[in-house]
């Protein structure tokens, strides 16, 4: 199965001196993650490149099964139940379709950002739920970015859409606006990242932008407290336990950062010993402490997962005759791997999302 993310050239160099790596978690007997010398994924301005090499056998994984099914039928449009075609953005290609966002009740947000609007679907029925409209000023001004608009940010109380060059756009979980807010330092267009903002499980905000922040809880009021400042930008954050995990550097390696209030914890980086092909990137961490990675070659997509406390080692093969182009994969806080599917060389071909997951053989 084809595999690949065209987006607009961008050589970004940065130099880091990373520590070597420790258990994950302090004084638990949990095996380090299984280093990558994966290519920018599909997180930042950078062609995708895949693996060249099929997953028939991961040495020290236990293949499983990853049953698929048809969870949504749709069309392209600006109708009630259509998504729009991403062809419709600015400078981007029918690859890039924005990553799904989850609430923690398990709600499922599609940007359609070419209707100017969010779908959110409740993980049954099979139309959206409620269709949220986006106010037009977060598309009146929009930075000079391949990526823009910035994908949205989905906390336990509201929804975050970065517009503009330093704006966050606050709306309730039903789409409600809520607030503007300044931020007090600018997005950087060209940064590699799909998020430039992001929140962790405590409420906390990553800023990647000209300058690279953790801020402390209070932000959402106007309160900018500096808990950490970082030379690399952090791609496909996650928040696992009292650690941020993500990815960094131009050949991405995967670390994870020890919350410490009482220091600057991002110059601490920690490389997670994870032995994975190039094309390999992060999806996500569950709610039984699974972290997946997806790995895309020309031929097949491979879902890994490595379970954070239990240190078990696992992949799959995604093999269904229905799923002939895979083009996002996002996973939900309850392990469920969702894929939009459709053909991006052919605009006749309607798109359609599926619904994935480990069986327990």
């Amino acid at each position: 199965m084809k595999y690949k993310r065209i987006i607009p050239l961008l050589i970004f160099i940065s130099i880091t001196a990373i520590p070597s790596c420790s258990p994950l978690r302090e004084n638990a007997n949990v095996t380090p993650l299984p280093t990558s010398t994966t290519v920018l994924d599909g997180t930042s301005p950078f062609t995708e490149e895949s693996s060249s090499n099929p997953t028939t056998e991961m040495p020290g994984y236990e293949k499983k099964t990853i049953d698929c099914s048809v969870y949504v039928e749709t069309t392209w449009g600006s109708g009630e139940n259509q998504w729009g075609d991403p062809i419709q953005l600015p400078s981007h290609s029918r690859t890039h379709f924005s990553p799904l966002e989850f609430s923690e009740t398990g709600d499922i947000y599609i940007s359609d950002f070419p209707n100017k609007r969010l779908l959110k679907y409740d993980g049954a029925k099979q139309f959206p739920v409620q269709t949220i409209a986006l106010p037009e000023k977060y598309y009146s001004d929009p930075p000079n970015s391949p990526l823009f608009p910035w994908n949205i940010i989905v906390t336990k109380t509201n929804i975050l859409v970065p517009y503009g060059l330093d704006k966050l756009g606050v709306l309730s979980l039903d789409g409600h606006v809520v607030k503007d807010i300044q931020l007090p330092y600018r997005y950087n267009p060209m940064a590699p990242v799909r998020k430039p903002v992001w929140v962790d499980s405590q409420g906390r905000l990553l800023l990647n932008g000209e300058k690279i922040v953790y801020f402390d809880v209070g932000w959402d009021e106007g309160v900018w407290k500096e808990l950490a400042v970082g030379t690399d930008f952090i791609r496909n954050p996650q928040s696992w336990g009292g650690y941020l995990i993500g990815e960094s550097g131009v050949q991405p390696n995967y670390y994870q950062y020890k919350i410490d209030l009482s220091k600057n914890f991002l110059e601490e980086p920690i490389k997670l010993d994870i032995d994975l092909d190039i094309g390999t990137h992060i999806l996500g961490v569950d709610q039984k402490d699974w972290i997946y990675f997806k790995k895309a070659v020309e031929t097949e997509h491979t879902i890994i997962r490595y379970g954070l406390q239990a240190s078990v080692k696992q992949f799959g093969i995604i093999d269904n005759s229905d799923i002939t182009n895979i083009v996002e994969t996002s996973v939900a806080p309850n392990g469920i791997i969702y894929l939009i599917v459709y053909e991006p060389e052919d605009q006749s071909t309607q798109p359609k999302m599926f619904r994935c997951s480990f069986t327990n053989n």
